[in-house]
This record gives structure tokens, sequence and C-alpha cells, in this order.
């Protein structure tokens, strides 16, 4: 994440790069899109989401930072910022003194932006769990992440509004598991998006991926030390496999 990325009021915005408009451009892509985020990037998957209404016809977020305003969510967005040289404040103000800044990038606020699109939300309590190496420690983190989590969905269900969660028990920031269990709900997202394509032409840069299909999907994962990695694929053995081909494409 490059930490003037960190300071645009409009974070939760489409990148300027490897947004829709270029991926359909220079990769063929379709317009059954979803998207999906680790960590502070599941924060971005449904900002992204509530967003761009229209865009996105599902959204998954695992061990994300989803309700930035839950406990101590907001201290640990300064952290962040901190880490990347920048000042505390600097992303929206302070949480109390700018609320409604706040509030209109919050996920957990802005719910009813949500409704319609396929939901996915997955974390683990911060436990070592059977996917963690051995000697792995307590992760604060994703106990927060979970609280987060939490209150993201609990807040939808208020609303009644369907989201698909796995709150899984021990486990920590461990989310390709999540990956392939929230394939289903990716997939039906697209499904009710699926629409006659416009008919513009794709121009596709031979070689700069290994499939130039009309029909790939667009995900996006992003986690806190990135703003976003985009792939694109048409299944999650696919994405999983891939991801780095596509992430030293964009970085190139």
């Amino acid at each position: 994440m490059e930490p003037g990325a960190l300071t645009a009021a409009g974070l939760g915005d489409l990148p300027r790069r490897g947004g829709p408009r270029d991926l359909e451009r220079d990769y063929r892509a379709g317009q059954e899109r979803a998207v999906a985020g680790l960590s502070i990037g599941g924060y971005g998957a449904m900002a992204y989401a509530f967003r761009n209404p229209g865009v996105f016809g599902a959204a998954a977020s695992y061990s994300g930072a989803i309700d930035m305003l839950q406990g101590g969510t907001p201290m640990g967005i300064q952290s962040i910022l901190v880490s990347q040289g920048l000042g505390a404040y600097d992303l929206w103000g302070n949480e109390y003194a700018n609320r409604f800044r706040w509030m209109s990038h919050n996920p957990a606020d802005n719910v009813e932006a949500l409704r319609g699109v396929e939901l996915y939300v997955s974390c683990g309590n911060g436990q070592p769990g059977p996917l963690d190496p051995p000697g792995q420690e307590y992760e604060a983190h994703e106990a927060s992440s979970l609280e987060s989590s939490r209150s993201f969905t609990d807040r939808l269900r208020q609303q009644g509004i369907a989201v698909t969660t796995n709150y899984y028990g021990n486990g920590t920031h461990a989310w390709e598991r999540e990956l392939h269990a929230s394939w289903p709900t990716l997939a039906r997202g697209w499904a009710s998006r699926r629409r006659t394509c416009s008919g513009r032409a794709a121009a596709g840069r031979p070689g700069t991926h290994p499939r130039e299909h009309a029909t790939s999907k667009i995900v996006v994962l992003g986690g806190c030390e990135r703003q976003a990695r985009v792939a694109l694929h048409e299944s999650a053995e696919q994405l999983v496999d891939l991801g780095e081909h596509v992430d030293a494409e964009l970085d190139a």
C-alpha cells in the first residue's frame, strides 16, 4: 500500500490502476465481477462494493476490518498510517471530531448499499489453528478483526440483508482456505450480474496474461501491505496458482 493512497478522501473508490476499465481493455475481462480482500483488504472489498453500486455482484472479506468504528479498529487503522510514515489522522481525521466522514466510508454504516450483493465474511479468533505452522502465537489483530467482522454482519442481519459467514474459531490470518470456501458465493454474485457485453473492442495485450478470455472474472485481493492485487481467473484454483504472475504484471 503506497502511503499516498492512504491520504485519499475517496478511499473505497475504484483504483486508478488495475480497475475494471483497464482490465476489460487490457486483459479482455468480462463484466461479471466480484471483489474480495484479506485483512484491511476486507474493508477495501466491502468499501469498493458499497461505494460503486452495480459494479460488483459479490464481495468477500477474510479476517477483515469491516466496521471501521468498532472497538479498537480506529486505533488499528491509525497504527497502519503511522507505520507508513503518515500522521495518525491523515486518512479521515479524528474518529470523534470527524465522525460523519468516518461513517461515510464505513461499510457497517452503509449496509443498505450492499443489498442485493452476494456477501461472504469469515474470520478466526486469533488462537493458533489447524492451518497455522508450529509455534504460531496468538494474534490480537485477528481477534480485533473478528469483533469488527461480527459487528458488520450483525448490522447486515438487522437490516435483513443476506450474508454468508464462517467464524471458524481457532485461526489466524490464513486466507487461502476461505477463498475456496467463498467461491460459491462469488460465483452466485457473478451469475446475478450477468449481462450482455457492450460490444466494445477489448485491446488485449498479447502475452500479458496466460488466458486472454472474454469472460474472465475480476477478483481483487488486498492486505495491509498492498492497496490491491488484481487477478483474472475462472476458478479458485487458477486464482491461487496464477496470482503471483498477475501481481508481477501489475508491478511491471
